[in-house]
């Protein structure tokens, strides 16, 4: 590899690193704290992109597609091949669509998903999410920062006496339920995982309304929490040790 080509692979993983650090940013602000020109940073950001290094939405860019590992190449190193049987058996005992996230930065990912045969809604791998978009997101922020907390609040003129006391319920119960997002009828029962008593991601069934309500819902409710309680004993074992997990650390 020739000089220019190694000072050139240094730049584009020092803008990975920064993104990461940050969890989403715009290119202005990359480039400031990179110190590059922002005309260079645009053409490195673009060709991460195109690679699936990172994903843009409205105009901000967080980690891509890349950094969520594809549970079926094996091994057991990763949080994904460690939640993989506890989403199959979700999706198998409650006909609906179970879903692993994580949170990065200020943002959620979806890491990975156990798709039903007739899903009303499912994100695709990769997809970034607000930390407050449903309940599939909900607990991780229910452990983030007070600081994050308050920064959501104030971008979205609320009360963040009313977000702290959301979060609080959600600690308290061990789960969070959500209605009419992010579709309409949609519902969504997520739990957080834990590992050394860390937030590192959540566990969540999403499914329309008209099959999660009544007696049904509670039932899903207690197989959502048994699974974020499974896993999170999978991760206190010697595999869950040492598994790679995706920017549990950052922010």
């Amino acid at each position: 590899m020739s000089a220019r080509e190694t000072s050139s692979l240094i730049r584009g993983l020092r803008i990975l690193e920064s993104i990461a650090v940050a969890g989403k940013t715009n290119v202005e602000d990359l480039a400031a704290r990179t110190g590059v020109p922002i005309s260079t940073a645009y053409r490195y950001m673009r060709s991460l992109r195109e690679h699936d290094y990172l994903t843009e939405s409205g105009g901000l860019y967080s980690l891509g597609t890349r950094f969520a590992l594809d549970p079926h190449r094996g091994g057991s190193g990763h949080l994904v091949q460690m939640a993989d049987a506890v989403l199959r058996s979700l999706r198998q005992r409650t006909g609906q669509t179970a879903v692993l996230t994580v949170r990065v930065g200020s943002s959620a990912l979806c890491l990975d998903r156990a798709v039903s045969p007739t899903p009303d809604y499912a994100p695709p791998r990769g997809t970034v999410l607000a930390l407050d978009a449903d309940a599939s997101t909900t607990p991780l922020l229910a452990f983030a920062p007070a600081s994050l907390v308050q920064d959501i609040a104030d971008r979205q003129n609320r009360s963040a006496e009313s977000i702290f006391g959301k979060l609080g319920l959600i600690r308290e119960r061990g789960c969070d339920v959500t209605r009419g997002r992010p579709t309409p009828d949609t519902v969504v029962v997520g739990a957080p995982v834990f590992r050394e008593g860390r937030c590192v991601c959540a566990v969540s069934v999403l499914g329309p309304g008209r099959a999660l309500h009544g007696a049904a819902l509670d039932r899903v409710v207690r197989m959502v929490r048994d699974a974020a309680g499974h896993l999170t004993g999978d991760l206190a074992s010697a595999d869950g040790a040492v598994a790679w997990i995706a920017l549990e650390n950052q922010g």
